[in-house]
C-alpha cells in the first residue's frame, strides 16, 4: 500500500478527464481495495480540509463502496477487528466537517456501519445525542444528519434478532424525544430571534 501522498496522487487521476490517466488510476485503485490499511488512508484523505475537493469527495465515495463491499465479509477478510474500531473511532470524530457533500458521505457510512454491527459499537447513539447538543451548528447538524441514515439504516432491518438489537439501542420513544427538542429549541431560538429583531 502507498503512502498518503500517493493515493493523492491516484485520486486526482482518477477525477481527470483524461481517460487514459483514468484507467491507470482506476487500476491502481482496484490493486489496493482489498487492504483495510487503503480504507485508513483514504478515511485519512477525506479528513484532510486542505486537499482539493473534487479528491477529499473521491475518497469518501472509494471509502463508502469498500465499507459497502468488505465490512462484514467472512470470506477474504479485509478488516480485523481492531481495524473496524479504528475506523468507527475516526468517523466518530469527524462531526466538525465543515463541507457537507464529504460528510454526507460520512454519514451515510455510520448508518451502514450501524446497521450491520450496532451492538460492536455501543458508544454510536450516546456520541451522536451527545454531539445534537453541540454549540457549534456545524457539529450539530452533521450528528443529526448521522442520525437520520442511522435511523433509516436500522428501521430497515428485517430480522427479529436485529430488529431487538435496534429496539435495545435505539427505540422509538428516545428517538421521538431527541428530534421533538431539537425541533422546540430550533423554533425557539428562531422565535426569540424575530422577537429581537421587532424590538
Amino acid at each position: 500500500m502507498a503512502a498518503k501522498e500517493a493515493l493523492i496522487e491516484v485520486l486526482d487521476k482518477a477525477s481527470s478527464q483524461d481517460p487514459s490517466l483514468v484507467r491507470l488510476a482506476e487500476d491502481k485503485l482496484k490493486e489496493w481495495e482489498a487492504n483495510a490499511i487503503f480504507y485508513k488512508e483514504l478515511l485519512n484523505v477525506a479528513h484532510d480540509e486542505h486537499l482539493a475537493l473534487h479528491v477529499r469527495w473521491l475518497s469518501t465515495i472509494l471509502f463508502k463502496n469498500g465499507i459497502d463491499k468488505y465490512w462484514r465479509r467472512t470470506i477474504n477478510r479485509v478488516f480485523t477487528d481492531n481495524d473496524k474500531h479504528e475506523i468507527r473511532q475516526a468517523l466518530i470524530l469527524s462531526f466538525s466537517e465543515s463541507t457537507h457533500q464529504v460528510f454526507l458521505q460520512k454519514a451515510v457510512v455510520i448508518g451502514r456501519i450501524a446497521r450491520k454491527d450496532l451492538k460492536s459499537w455501543p458508544d454510536l447513539i450516546p456520541c451522536l445525542l451527545q454531539n445534537i447538543h453541540s454549540e457549534d451548528t456545524t457539529i450539530q447538524f452533521n450528528a443529526l444528519v448521522s442520525l437520520n441514515h442511522v435511523i433509516k439504516n436500522l428501521v430497515s432491518l428485517r430480522l427479529a434478532v436485529d430488529r431487538r438489537v435496534y429496539n435495545e439501542h435505539l427505540g422509538y420513544w428516545s428517538l421521538f424525544l431527541v428530534f421533538g427538542e431539537c425541533i422546540l429549541r430550533k423554533l425557539l431560538s428562531n422565535f426569540q430571534q424575530i422577537r429581537f429583531n421587532l424590538v
